[in-house]
């Protein structure tokens, strides 16, 4: 689990309670989850006039709304507990951390996933949450319905940065003991 201080999320009465929502509405919307995003392209101008094609998957209506509250609730408590190198979707981080932690290095790497969102699967969401923020299974398996979308992480979604860093966390940790 990402930190003791954290109280894990074990019950959907729990859930309920952050959520605002019974059981039945949360399973409903749950359940058709899929229905309500909609697609965008979004062409990227990049060096050398080449173009590259990012694909959106942006939630409206009731889904983006518990997104939100999934945010602020669940999720966003937990960022000050990730480590002080991750930094996308974490309040109060950002590029200039990013620097702040590079400068006057030897050596800087990079790594980039292709394809990040959507190469990240519902199954290493659910593992995830289950590990990095105590939920329970049937928990996990609610908020992985709320957060993904055709069994990944939707990007352009309230909840992708940090539901991406929770699905990550393990990997950002072996390549940072390597570093």
């Amino acid at each position: 689990m990402l930190s003791k201080k954290l109280i894990p999320l074990t019950t959907t009465r729990h859930l309920e309670y952050l959520l605002g929502l019974k059981q039945p509405a949360i399973a409903k919307l749950a359940k058709d989850a899929g229905t309500y995003y909609k697609p965008k392209e979004i062409k990227i101008l990049k060096p050398g006039a080449r173009v590259k094609v990012r694909y959106l998957d942006r939630p409206f209506g009731d889904i983006k709304t518990v997104q939100y509250r999934i945010l602020t609730k669940i999720l966003a408590p937990s960022g000050e507990f990730f480590p002080s190198g991750m930094l996308s979707g974490i309040s109060g981080r950002g590029h200039l951390d990013n620097i702040e932690l590079h400068k006057r290095k030897e050596a800087v790497a990079t790594l980039d996933i292709r394809r990040c969102f959507p190469s990240t699967g519902d199954h290493r969401v659910h593992s995830a949450l289950i590990k990095h923020l105590g939920c329970g299974k049937a928990v996990a398996h609610i908020l992985t319905d709320l957060t993904t979308h055709n069994g990944h992480i939707p990007q352009g979604s309230p909840t992708s940065n940090l539901i991406l860093n929770l699905a990550i966390l393990d990997l950002y940790l072996e390549v940072e003991a390597i570093a």
